[in-house]
């Protein structure tokens, strides 16, 4: 059977399973309880589903009605579209499509790009690993949760044609730094940096970078806070301010090394 053809059934909602791998991290519980507080079968519409060779019956769209139903009555039957023979990787791209007008996050669909093997997201996944650090949507040491940002710099980093990738250098630049501090893996330390390293290139001694951010006072959460207090007043945005501040640790002393200031033409 294609993936484009499927077999109607009627399935009790309780047969019916989830594999976080392709699906969303967590369900929505207030959109839970607001279907099954208005439950309309009429309006339940159709569940997709993906049927694996160890029979197992699991859901591609339609979690949060299913949920609804198994918790009024478990064996309510739920008409569904079931596809069978679909790969991990197909049944990954299908809840993407099926979820287009109601967007998972941004982390949920990177999870689920990755069992889609994107080669944009799986490179992603590789560069933070091997700087030792995770794309986590738990607040953690060591977590990105600005899975966005990553994007936005893999993309800078593309069309720079970085060498390195801006990911491990930034990262690189990051853990040397401050370790792998949480303040450090916000989406304005992250693209601030990036973009500060993007424009210099091989300008940059890499070495004294890290240490200059290592000995500026305040760390991580002193730069976050200044830039965002000279955006208010310069009426520009963090990313900027952050890559301005950067720039200023950088040159102090530096003498020869000095690289121009942000804004100004290189």
């Amino acid at each position: 059977m294609s993936k484009t053809t499927y077999t109607v059934m009627q399935i009790p909602a309780a047969q019916l399973e989830v594999d976080r791998r392709v699906q969303r991290d967590d369900l929505n519980q207030r959109k839970v309880e607001t279907i099954e507080r208005n439950y309309n079968e009429d309006a339940l519409g159709v569940i997709i589903v993906s049927a694996r060779k160890d029979r197992g019956l699991y859901i591609i769209d339609g979690w949060h009605r299913t949920e609804a139903t198994k918790r009024r009555d478990p064996q309510r039957e739920l008409t569904c579209h079931v596809f069978e023979g679909l790969t991990l990787v197909e049944e990954a791209e299908m809840f993407l499509d099926y979820n287009y007008s109601d967007k998972p996050n941004l982390l949920e669909k990177y999870k689920v790009r990755l069992s889609a093997e994107d080669p944009d997201s799986l490179l992603i996944e590789k560069l933070t690993r091997d700087r030792g650090w995770k794309v986590d949507p738990q607040p953690a040491p060591g977590h990105i949760q600005a899975i966005g940002a990553l994007y936005r710099i893999h993309e800078l980093s593309q069309k720079v044609e970085a060498d390195p990738h801006l990911i491990d250098a930034t990262l690189m630049v990051i853990t040397r730094a401050w370790g792998n501090d949480r303040d450090a893996a916000q989406a304005v330390i992250l693209e601030g940096l990036a973009r500060f390293i993007a424009k210099h290139g091989a300008r940059l001694d890499i070495n004294r970078l890290y240490e200059v951010l290592r000995a500026r006072s305040g760390g991580v959460s002193q730069l976050h806070t200044e830039a965002t207090q000279m955006a208010k007043m310069e009426r520009s945005r963090v990313t900027n301010m952050v890559a301005h501040l950067i720039t200023v640790t950088y040159n102090k002393g530096a003498r020869g090394r000095s690289v121009p200031a942000w804004g100004q033409r290189t």
